[in-house]
């Protein structure tokens, strides 16, 4: 499934029936994030994301929550839910796809490559003033891309630099 433009409906979808929705469009500087990513190795796209839209990304749909425990050298206190990205709704399937899209657009025009489709879906709660997860660097199992999108609230999001240089 590939996400069109701003007044685009899809209609149900590899896993079922869906109600009709409108595709919600990502505002994104794609070039600039394709020179971040180069540069930094990550990006940000404070308002890439309207409301409506983390609206529809945040509808629950039955999922399976669960205490996330702590991986490795990582300590987590959030409550998660993971899907495959291939059985997630349609809108977070199209969400995904276009940010894909436009990274690779933006990617092929400085003879870099596209990065990878997205393999999961995952949210998380944290909840509020003990929610948190420490400074971890993904493992490489995670290649890729990993969006993160804040659905409701706010949170504080930090990546530091190879010289340990904080941005937040």
């Amino acid at each position: 499934m590939t996400a069109g433009p701003a007044d685009s409906h899809l209609e149900g979808g590899d896993n079922g029936p869906v109600t009709e929705f409108r595709v919600p469009v990502l505002d994104i500087d794609y070039d600039q994030a394709v020179s971040d990513l180069a540069a930094c190795g990550w990006a940000r796209a404070p308002h890439a994301l309207a409301a409506s839209a983390a609206d529809l990304l945040a509808e629950d749909n039955g999922r399976t929550w669960t205490v996330a425990g702590d991986e490795g050298v990582v300590r987590q206190h959030v409550i998660g839910s993971y899907t495959p990205y291939a059985e997630a709704l349609p809108v977070v399937r199209a969400v995904g796809d276009q940010l894909i899209a436009g990274l690779s657009a933006a990617a092929s025009k400085r003879a870099r490559p596209s990065p990878p489709a997205f393999n999961e879906a995952t949210w998380g709660r944290y909840p509020a003033g003990t929610g948190h997860i420490t400074a971890h660097r993904d493992p490489s199992a995670y290649g890729g891309i990993i969006a993160v999108f804040t659905l409701a609230g706010g949170a504080t999001f930090r990546a530091w630099s190879a010289q340990g240089q904080v941005t937040e």
